[in-house]
């Protein structure tokens, strides 16, 4: 029996003047958010979608679109006001509170054996390779790419267990503070070396995603398959090769 895997996508379509954001026109950001999402729920390989939104933002042309399109089983639409912190915390902190929220409030997510994570702006352009190796490595408790001496690992996109989540992700909540230099990848990272500690098992994403679209924060666009690719891909098989010895 196939694991049980949920894509969940975190938003904030107002960032409402947080700092360390490139991207903060709200309408721009809406129709990005939507575009992708849009993607989302037409990908065949993709079973069950949680969409979370921490800005409060009115949801319902989206989840009208979605219904015509006869995709609103496999999608879970959530919207609540998570904005009202200190602004100097960084976005890092206000994504910290959707994955509160999301534990707290989705079906789906509660009943997930796997939760791949991605920001909301992208789409997954080999998301079906991606979702197929998942089921391969239903033993790890979180799988995602450290890097910065292993203090930092990539948030756009990771995998993880809900007891991870549980466990030892959402206690860094409070301590989350871009302003004095602790960013959500630097907890997850903590998070997923205490995970280790405790004798749960870590795995790389099995393939390098290849995203589509442009990031909030520094505005980069990320493009379909180049030479980058070609190096992580390689890179990646290395490192697996070598792990495992």
């Amino acid at each position: 029996m196939k694991a049980n895997i949920v894509i969940f996508l975190t938003s904030a379509i107002d960032v409402n003047g947080i700092t360390y954001s490139k991207v903060n026109d709200m309408e721009e950001r809406y129709n990005e958010y939507r575009s992708s999402l849009m993607r989302w729920v037409e990908e065949p390989a993709v079973d069950k979608i949680v969409f979370c939104d921490n800005s409060n933002f009115n949801l319902s042309e989206i989840q009208k679109d979605v219904k015509e399109k006869g995709f609103e089983d496999k999608l879970e639409l959530l919207s609540y006001d998570g904005q009202n912190f200190n602004r100097n915390l960084g976005k890092g902190y206000g994504e910290i509170t959707t994955f509160q929220y999301a534990f707290d409030h989705s079906i789906f997510i509660k009943q997930a054996d796997i939760i791949l994570k991605v920001n909301g702006r992208y789409f997954l352009e080999n998301i079906s390779s991606i979702i197929e190796s998942l089921y391969t490595l239903q033993d790890a408790m979180v799988l995602g790419d450290f890097r910065k001496k292993l203090t930092w690992m990539d948030s756009r996109v990771f995998a993880f267990k809900l007891s991870f989540l549980e466990k030892y992700f959402l206690f860094y909540r409070s301590q989350i503070d871009d302003s004095k230099g602790f960013k959500f990848e630097m907890a997850l990272a903590r998070s997923a070396h205490q995970a280790m500690a405790e004798g749960h098992h870590w795995e790389m994403l099995p393939v390098v995603p290849v995203i589509k679209g442009r990031s909030g924060s520094t505005g980069r666009v990320y493009s379909v398959y180049g030479i980058r690719y070609i190096i992580k891909m390689i890179y990646l098989k290395i490192v697996r090769y070598l792990l495992a010895r």
